[in-house]
């Protein structure tokens, strides 16, 4: 897990890398999926901003994930 962890961290921090982030588009569903069960396993303020990280960079392909990760972030908050 920590090593999961770790690496959540490390790939949010490339993605401020232009040829990272055109590498990671294809594979945003997956990453996104990765994100959200790493937040059911932790519970960490970290995890959260690199969520928003995710969101931010991905802002085109977020769209069509949105409702579902808004409807997922409703229930941790419950």
């Amino acid at each position: 897990m920590v090593l999961k962890y770790n690496a959540i961290l490390a790939f949010t921090s490339l993605l401020s890398q232009q040829s990272a982030l055109n590498s990671a588009k294809g594979h945003f569903q997956n990453i996104l999926e990765i994100y959200v069960k790493m937040l059911d396993e932790f519970d960490h303020e970290n995890l959260l901003k690199c969520l928003e990280s995710i969101v931010s960079s991905f802002s085109t392909e977020i769209v069509t994930f949105a409702p579902n990760l808004i409807t997922h972030l409703i229930n941790k908050f419950y």
